[in-house]
């Protein structure tokens, strides 16, 4: 699974954007489950990060929860069209 690591074009402070690179990490080391748990707790933190709920889309997708996926990525595009 080719998964790529995308910078958000609005910066977020530093930690943000280590968090979300910790789960993109996790996912690319096979860890959904870490993944998801990472961008959730982005999501709680910040929830117009359009970059955690694309994370989150994918790790959800990668545990086989695909209406979670969809809904995810439904907020992605409504926060970063």
């Amino acid at each position: 699974m080719l998964v790529l690591c995308l910078v958000p074009r609005t910066a977020s402070p530093q930690d943000a954007q280590l968090t979300v690179r910790d789960g993109w990490a996790a996912l690319e080391r096979g860890d959904a489950s870490k993944a998801a748990a990472i961008f959730r707790a982005e999501i709680d933190r910040k929830p117009s990060d359009a970059w955690a709920h694309f994370g989150s889309a994918h790790a959800a997708l990668a545990l086989g929860r695909t209406d979670a996926a969809l809904w995810s990525l439904k907020r992605a595009v409504e926060y970063d069209p």
